[in-house]
């Protein structure tokens, strides 16, 4: 928060006090260690633990608990992963709206042609000329390929994606309305 500031232990007396005060008055407590909401936090040995002493800055309520204050090894490379995990989700936004716009553009082509040649379009009679009448190798492997393409991009893939809206519904209504409503609502 003031970056040219540098941490202090916290004193004992009057920070707790301060805590004290606040959880008799029914408050929530000043000061909270700030790696309680990054991601890496449940992953730690040791958990945040604001009671055994913490830094905090000498001019507003930032702290860290002494726990993260020393963290080693194995946990320090953890929290850096956790925390570039964290920082990097908002790219997997734009990478599946990359997908959904690839999806979006061979999706009418494909089927197009694949049912043209199931259905020996004309377009397609200079190709395989006879189509059903007398298949070649070529033409066979057409049908069995136009097919499965059919298969996969006309019917797996809006499946998929309806999988995947029904998912982020149910998440969502499960935010907003708890775990016992959400399951009323669906």
């Amino acid at each position: 928060t003031h970056p040219e500031r540098r941490l202090i232990k916290a004193l004992d007396g009057e920070h707790r006090q301060q805590m004290q005060e606040c959880r008799t008055q029914g408050r929530q407590p000043p000061f909270a260690c700030v790696h309680e909401t990054m991601p890496f936090w449940h992953s730690r040995e040791k958990p945040c633990d604001i009671e055994s002493g913490f830094y905090v800055c000498p001019d507003c309520t930032f702290s860290v608990c002494l726990n993260c204050a020393e963290l080693k090894g194995k946990n320090k490379v953890l929290s850096f992963l956790a925390t570039k995990a964290h920082e990097w989700r908002d790219s997997s936004l734009l990478l599946g709206a990359v997908i959904i716009a690839l999806i979006e553009a061979v999706y009418v082509p494909i089927l197009k042609n694949a049912t043209m040649v199931l259905v020996c379009h004309r377009d397609f009679q200079c190709v395989f000329p006879g189509c059903y009448e007398d298949p070649t190798a070529a033409f066979v492997a057409a049908v069995v390929l136009s097919a499965a393409m059919l298969f996969v991009v006309g019917v797996l893939v809006p499946v998929f994606i309806a999988v995947l809206l029904l998912r982020r519904k149910r998440l969502i209504v499960q935010h907003v309305f708890g775990e016992g409503e959400a399951a009323e609502q669906m």
